[in-house]
């Protein structure tokens, strides 16, 4: 079953990056109409042969639900590594929002093209300072989350339910 498998795979990454190239193909912006219905269509039916190659079958994932249209931005995780990317992919196709390093991966490349993607850029590398300065003494500890000398805490206006 693995070689089945393996050829599933490699065939629907091949064919997924060739429809996202030739629907990105000469377009400088978004794409939109028959382009964009290209993608998601095809990328409907390939994302889930990737999910089958993987040994997620029909009927192993189940929406329950439906997204609200009114919705601007679509939040998810946590993230379960390529699934949440596939499961996506094939049920919507959104705009992803990703580190400028994961764009520069082959064939995912070619797919954060064609559905209009975000890079975020990388950092320098360079180690941040914390800009969280940590009490010295428990009782600086206590202050700070709004606790009498007793060490009981007193709900605030930011913290009452």
């Amino acid at each position: 079953l693995l070689p089945v498998r393996l050829v599933l795979l490699v065939v629907s990454v091949a064919l997924s990056t060739l429809v996202c190239k030739i629907v990105t193909f000469g377009a400088e912006k978004e794409i939109t109409g028959l382009r964009r219905s290209l993608m998601l269509w095809s990328h409907f039916v390939l994302s889930r042969l990737v999910m089958v190659a993987f040994g997620i079958w029909p009927g192993l994932l189940t929406v329950k639900g439906e997204l609200d249209p009114s919705a601007s931005v679509v939040v998810f995780g946590p993230h379960v590594g390529l699934l949440d990317g596939l499961f996506w992919l094939h049920f919507c196709a959104p705009r992803p929002i990703v580190l400028e390093t994961y764009t520069k991966i082959p064939g995912l490349s070619a797919v954060f093209k064609a559905c209009s993607g975000l890079a975020v850029p990388v950092a320098s590398g360079k180690a941040r300072t914390p800009t969280r300065v940590q009490p010295e003494t428990p009782s600086e500890t206590l202050s700070t989350m709004g606790a009498d000398a007793a060490g009981e805490i007193e709900p605030t206006p930011s913290h009452a339910g």
